[in-house]
């Protein structure tokens, strides 16, 4: 069973997306700040990673960098607005692609099968 790892501070969408993604057969792990995610990403070892980009504690850029700069586990940004400077903000911090709030889970699951190996 893949292990996702889910940073959000949003207590709905991170039931929403536990709730979605476990019906998906995922294993889901969640942080709700960007200094749980960094913790969480060495301890659980996720497969992939859904970051939100605006979080308490440690935005979501700069908790991807330290992540990928321990690891290679692909990361999916999640944002309500993509703008071009934001898209290059995310590819710069090391995210592979994102997903735009309010979420289309048919092709996040897609993004997220695309990653697994």
């Amino acid at each position: 069973m893949a292990k996702i790892l889910v940073v959000e501070d949003d207590k709905i969408i991170q039931k929403i997306m536990r709730i979605r993604l476990q019906g998906e057969g995922y294993d889901v792990t969640i942080a709700g700040d960007g200094a749980a995610a960094v913790a969480l990403a060495q301890s659980v070892k996720p497969d992939v990673i859904l970051m939100d980009l605006w979080l308490p504690i440690l935005n979501g850029w700069e908790a991807t960098r330290q992540i990928k700069a321990a690891s290679d586990v692909p990361i999916i940004a999640l944002t309500g607005a993509a703008t071009v400077e934001e898209k290059q903000m995310m590819l710069d911090a090391g995210c592979v692609g994102y997903a735009l709030k309010p979420l289309n889970f048919t092709a996040l699951f897609e993004q997220i099968d695309l990653l697994l190996p």
